[in-house]
């Protein structure tokens, strides 16, 4: 049985980027102990769309609702990745790598950021450390290769 999550995570693979945030919203007009997992998936559908403003105030209501969680500060760091605010992108990132060093994901955005910070070694290394917790996690596959092509090349 999928729950709530699962179809939303769905829209998402399938790029239904406006149908996920109608439910998104939905979700989030119940209060509940997920609410700041829904933000942060705002967030970055908003990101997706090109709503960078809308997007970095979901991101950050998503921080206000739970300071303590990884994921909270994974949305926040993705939209200013995606935004090229490379130096605050790293430090929220290294905040949420702090709450949870497990957190693949993190690893992965450690990684683009880097990455587009033009430190090859650095991205490589952790894209390797996200694909430790999960090789399953294609962001940090897709790193770690564009990372060792480029260190190759220099």
């Amino acid at each position: 049985m999928k729950t709530r999550l699962d179809r939303i995570l769905g829209l998402v693979a399938k790029r239904r980027i406006r149908k996920a945030i109608a439910e998104l919203q939905q979700a989030l007009s119940r209060k509940s102990r997920r609410s700041h997992y829904y933000l942060c998936l705002v967030a970055l559908c908003h990101a997706n769309l090109g709503h960078r403003r809308c997007a970095e105030r979901f991101a950050w209501e998503a921080v206000a609702h739970a300071p303590y969680s990884a994921w909270a500060y994974l949305g926040l760091a993705q939209v200013y990745a995606w935004d090229g605010n490379l130096p605050f992108a790293r430090a929220v990132t290294e905040i949420g790598l702090m709450l949870d060093p497990a957190l693949s994901e993190l690893h992965a955005v450690q990684a683009e950021v880097e990455f587009k910070s033009g430190d090859m070694l650095a991205a490589a290394q952790a894209a390797e450390r996200g694909l430790a917790l999960k090789p399953t996690e294609r962001k940090c596959r897709d790193y770690l290769t564009l990372a060792l092509a480029r260190l190759e090349r220099n």
